[in-house]
């Protein structure tokens, strides 16, 4: 992938393909660049697809920096493993290599089925999804203060006070400090434990502070 900044004047009104940080971007319509600031806005919004991490988002709004941070409005994300997520705002740390969604949140994949929270963070160098606030899934029937799933490894972990219903199996725990560790198969199929190993839970140490 050239990782080239391409930028063409407005007024040309030509979509072009650009590389940011990593990502391609397709404009749905004119750019406007700031030269001071360094600041690149979509107003009509566009696609920016990242192959490296396979993501894509598409957005009715896009605004950018190179090698800082990419924001979104309205927008749709995709992930090759078949993961989407709506949010109506959208930001990217090129720093932290975070990608932060809030407002009017869903998320679905093979194994969770219209999944909303107050905010999601996705870690794309660690594979670590963070769902918080009123967080709550259709399938598995899910409710926790927060969710963290590992879209690799297939495993999630309930922490704070959650319930969790799938198929059989039926755990809830009142506390601030629960802990439930959830496993899918290859049917994404859910069971649960409220006694992981430390081995299980290793992933997601540094986000249970």
């Amino acid at each position: 992938m050239k990782r080239k900044f391409v930028l063409i004047s407005a007024l040309c009104g030509i979509t072009f393909a650009a590389s940011f940080s990593g990502f391609d971007i397709k404009p749905k319509g004119n750019q406007d660049v700031d030269l001071v600031t360094g600041i690149t806005t979509l107003p009509q919004g566009g696609t920016v697809s990242d192959s490296k991490n396979g993501i894509k988002i598409d957005a009715q709004f896009i605004e950018m920096k190179e090698g800082d941070f990419l924001k979104a409005k309205t927008a749709r994300l995709t992930t090759t493993d078949g993961g989407l997520l709506t949010a109506s705002n959208v930001e990217y740390s090129v720093k932290n290599n975070n990608l932060t969604a809030t407002g009017k949140i869903n998320y679905k994949d093979d194994n969770i089925k219209n999944l909303g929270a107050d905010k999601v963070v996705v870690n794309t160098r660690d594979k670590i999804i963070v769902a918080s606030g009123g967080v709550e899934a259709e399938t598995p029937n899910i409710k926790a203060n927060m969710i963290l799933a590992d879209y690799e490894k297939n495993t999630a972990v309930l922490y704070g006070n959650y319930a969790f219903q799938s198929g059989k199996q039926k755990l809830s725990n009142k506390s601030s400090t629960g802990l439930l560790y959830v496993k899918f198969n290859t049917k994404g199929e859910a069971t649960a434990t409220t006694k992981p190993t430390s081995e299980q839970l290793a992933a997601f140490k540094p986000y249970l502070k």
